[in-house]
């Protein structure tokens, strides 16, 4: 095609019949949260858990049923740590931190 007829094809289109609709979606943040608020913060850690936590969370993901997403592990290795907080903060005072 010429150029002029490129911008006839083109103008021409905008008079084409419209694909139907789509039903409108709910977006994501309009619907209630269930369970427990989530945040995102950015923690930096020595690169050698970072990797640890990476392979071990890959490793559970395949290994349960239903996978494990990242932030399910995180919380449940800081709830198991949260009753034992007083004895980790005496660790880190012995330690000079």
């Amino acid at each position: 095609m010429t150029d002029a007829a490129d911008r006839r094809a083109r103008l021409a289109s905008r008079f084409d019949p419209e694909p139907p609709a789509k039903a409108p979606r709910t977006p994501a943040a309009a619907l209630p949260a269930p369970g427990p608020r989530y945040v995102r913060r950015t923690y930096y850690l020595p690169e050698d858990l970072a990797d640890w936590l990476d392979s071990e969370q890959r490793r559970l993901n395949y290994e349960l049923e239903g996978g494990l997403p990242k932030s399910r592990l995180l919380k449940a290795i800081l709830e198991d740590a949260r009753p034992r907080l007083e004895a980790i903060v005496e660790g880190l005072r012995r330690q000079g931190h």
